[in-house]
């Protein structure tokens, strides 16, 4: 079939006539199916995620071939020509592939940067391309008594433009983000703004090549006969433009967003298992939704074991921690191991609150190396560090509660002072190694022979003290001769050396003391232990009282 005539001798062409506001309807719709186009490029070159920049680039390309196939039609509804006109429905169906073709073509080179003029003119001919074969396919939907033929020039033209006005948005597009100042969006606009045009020159340059050759059947321009059906068609064009715009834009948001979410869920799963604490999720009735490394190494379980059960069976006191309605504080509590074994831990936890649900994340540490630390730290600090014994200080601040203890219950305390004779000699005679192993020895001895309640303490040096609440002076008398006696039966062994050594022992009471200090107390047993020395070393003396031997006869 020629479709194009170069000359119109003896024929009679029908006259037409346009509906301004269709026409501007035409270049609105074109204009924005031109904007969700560059938007759907836009976003697809921003997102890093393959799938979604897919969804972007397919619902971009269908939403715009759409849009110019709808802007086509929209167009042809502004027509009204001298006959009857309808149009072939599969053809005006199939006429919207070559736009979408196009615009997926179009996306793709929009996507590209640093295009040089070959390229922005290689995109724009494949673009104007598309669109004129689109728009020469709906053209030939017609079905009229006329028929229908071209001009050579008018059609050529109108090619062309649809090319050059196709390659300046693109060229404006690219070159005018890379080399000027201007935002963005003023980029895209006057980009979306250039492409509308360019898709409406086309359309109504091709209409203008059109000539239509046939008898008139009316004296006056009609609207095609089934103007209705292609209404309804042309607004499901625009709204399945709109669809799948509005879809591909949800769906690349919500695969982000859910890809979001799992890299974040990938993150925190991370952070904890590797997290040196224990960590525990929990539902609102303590039941146990998740656990990490930490808490499964600490409790002694495995995950599985843990899942499923209530956290008050690893920590008793769970719910009395709830309780208290003190989240973000961390509270001493005992945790219980698989084997049942308790020790000590420190809880905190957060309460989510996401619309009914609620969930408890539990942060717990175990304290049992640290309470092992404090415990040393303690006994270094109230003990000697040679012989175990209770150190000056822990014997001070007891010295002061017994006391005031014995003032206010009218009980009788008593203390012995003590120390080993001539120890200077034996440092000098043996070395300090023997001499440590004698301090020792007397230490254990003291232990053996204080009772339950008693003080024992190294007062410093190689002198001890043994404060006795509710013991009588003279009771303490005996007590001390027993521990001369036995220390006087004491062997030090070292090396080839065999050790014996003597203790002199001052015995003082609460009724020495005549305003119940402990500072008196402990200056009448040294008084006591001095005369001890005094009198021949190796024996008890209680303070202002006669030898043991006087008492025992």
């Amino acid at each position: 079939m020629d479709l194009f005539v170069a000359h119109f001798p003896n024929v009679i062409l029908l006259s037409h006539s346009y509906s301004l506001w269709l026409v501007a309807l035409s270049f609105l719709v074109a204009t924005g199916g031109a904007a969700l186009a560059f938007y759907a490029a836009s976003s697809a070159a921003a997102t890093t995620n393959h799938r979604s920049r897919d969804i972007l680039m397919a619902t971009g390309a269908v939403a715009f071939g759409l849009a110019v196939w709808s802007m086509h039609f929209i167009g042809m509804l502004a027509l009204s020509l001298c006959t009857t006109v309808s149009y072939d429905l599969v053809l005006t169906f199939l006429s919207a592939l070559p736009g979408i073709a196009a615009a997926w073509a179009m996306l793709h080179w929009m996507m590209r940067k640093d295009l040089n003029p070959w390229q922005v003119l290689l995109g724009g001919a494949i673009t104007g391309a598309g669109i004129g074969v689109m728009h020469y396919s709906g053209m030939m939907a017609m079905r009229m008594t006329a028929s229908l033929r071209f001009d050579m020039l008018d059609f050529a033209i109108s090619l062309i433009s649809a090319v050059a006005l196709a390659s300046i948005a693109l060229g404006a597009r690219n070159g005018l983000l890379a080399r000027t100042r201007l935002r963005p969006f003023h980029v895209n606009l006057l980009s979306v703004l250039i492409m509308g045009l360019a898709i409406t020159t086309m359309h109504y340059m091709g209409m203008r090549a059109a000539r239509f050759i046939g008898q008139p059947e009316t004296d006056l321009p009609i609207p095609p006969s089934d103007w209705l059906a292609l209404a309804v068609f042309i607004c499901m064009g625009i709204a399945s433009m709109l669809g799948f715009a509005g879809a591909g834009v949800l769906l690349t948001r919500l695969h982000d967003s859910l890809a979001e979410i799992k890299v974040q869920r990938q993150e925190l799963e991370a952070i904890i298992q590797s997290s040196t604490e224990a960590i525990v999720i929990t539902d609102a009735r303590g039941r146990i939704k998740e656990t990490n490394k930490a808490f499964q190494r600490i409790f002694g379980c495995e995950a599985s074991q843990a899942t499923g059960k209530y956290l008050s069976s690893f920590l008793p006191q769970w719910t009395t921690l709830l309780r208290k309605d003190q989240p973000h504080t961390a509270h001493e509590s005992s945790g219980k191991r698989q084997d049942h074994e308790s020790f000590p831990v420190s809880v905190a936890y957060t309460r989510l609150v996401i619309d009914a649900l609620t969930v408890y994340v539990g942060f717990v540490t175990d304290l049992s190396d640290v309470k092992r630390v404090q415990d040393k730290l303690q006994h270094e600090a109230t003990h000697d560090f040679l012989t175990g014994l209770n150190n000056r200080r822990y014997f001070d601040d007891q010295l002061q509660i017994e006391v005031e203890r014995s003032r206010r219950s009218g009980q009788p305390l008593s203390l012995l002072m003590l120390d080993i004779d001539r120890f200077k000699r034996i440092n000098d005679d043996y070395g300090h190694m023997v001499g440590d192993r004698a301090l020792e020895a007397l230490a254990t001895e003291l232990r053996r022979q204080a009772r339950a309640g008693d003080v024992v303490s190294r007062f410093g040096g190689e002198e001890f003290v043994l404060l006795m609440p509710n013991t009588s002076q003279p009771n303490a008398a005996i007590i001390a001769e027993r521990l001369r006696a036995a220390t006087e039966q004491l062997r030090v062994h070292h090396e080839n050396l065999m050790l014996r050594f003597t203790v002199s022992i001052g015995v003082s009471g609460e009724f020495n003391v005549s305003n119940g200090t402990a500072d008196e107390l402990l200056a009448t047993a040294d008084k006591a232990l001095y005369a001890a020395k005094e009198g021949g070393r190796n024996r008890v003396e209680m303070f202002e009282a006669a030898p043991l031997a006087a008492i025992a006869a």
